[in-house]
């Protein structure tokens, strides 16, 4: 989940400042295989002669191309697009304001590009308002995982299992930083306040995500649609 819009002016900024991840991050996003595959864009890019570079530069203006995906590839179409009106329905139901879900399929084998415009502004005077934003934040970027699953009884019986399995993945790790800035406001240090304190909050994400799951699904369809075509 993305909650900021990609700016030219910024990636070329970052690029001026020597930070190189941060610029390919901002269109690629946060997951390793995106940048890998940026890194290897780049160098084969480089070796090109003017002609040909010339003429790839010319086709990335074209308009977007829908991807083909066949049959047996639509359900996964479907589960990353679940993920991010997650985000926008969990943000919604937590009393943020939201704005354009997009979804960029890079190839054919599932590497994508998935963004959820939230905006965070919140009025947090108290240390418990911040603990509270904080709360609800976490909970919408739990939400995405939580509803990539289409049958109810793997959404429900096995919520903390889906999260387990996302350990590398950006989305779970901003939940765990939040989690523990949460602590750190709130004096707690037990050892095992961290996995507490997710599995609330994955518990409480999963009551949201099943509230509204009809909901999700619809809108993902919708958007799975218009993201791809099938062969």
């Amino acid at each position: 989940m993305s909650t900021t819009e990609f700016i030219s002016a910024n990636f070329a900024s970052a690029i001026r400042q020597g930070n190189y991840r941060d610029a390919v991050a901002s269109i690629m996003g946060q997951h390793p295989n995106g940048i890998d595959r940026s890194k290897k864009i780049l160098i084969e890019f480089n070796k090109l002669d003017s002609s040909d570079k010339e003429k790839i530069l010319n086709w990335s203006q074209l308009p977007s191309e829908k991807l083909p995906v066949k049959l047996d590839q639509r359900w996964y179409v479907e589960a990353i697009a679940r993920h991010e009106m997650a985000h926008i329905v969990a943000a919604k139901a937590m009393g943020f304001r939201t704005g354009q879900a997009t979804l960029v399929l890079h190839s054919p084998d599932g590497s994508h590009q998935g963004t959820s415009i939230i905006h965070l502004e919140r009025s947090t005077p108290l240390l418990k308002d911040v603990s509270t934003y904080l709360e609800q934040r976490i909970i919408v970027l739990l939400a995405g995982y939580l509803a990539e699953p289409e049958k109810t009884h793997e959404r429900t019986s096995n919520a903390r299992q889906i999260i387990n399995e996302k350990i590398v993945e950006s989305d779970l790790q901003k939940a765990l930083e939040l989690i523990s800035v949460k602590l750190n406001i709130e004096g707690i240090s037990q050892p095992n306040a961290v996995e507490g304190t997710l599995d609330s909050l994955v518990e409480q994400a999963s009551i949201i995500v099943e509230e509204n799951f009809g909901t999700i699904s619809s809108l993902a369809q919708k958007f799975a649609t218009r993201a791809c075509y099938e062969l």
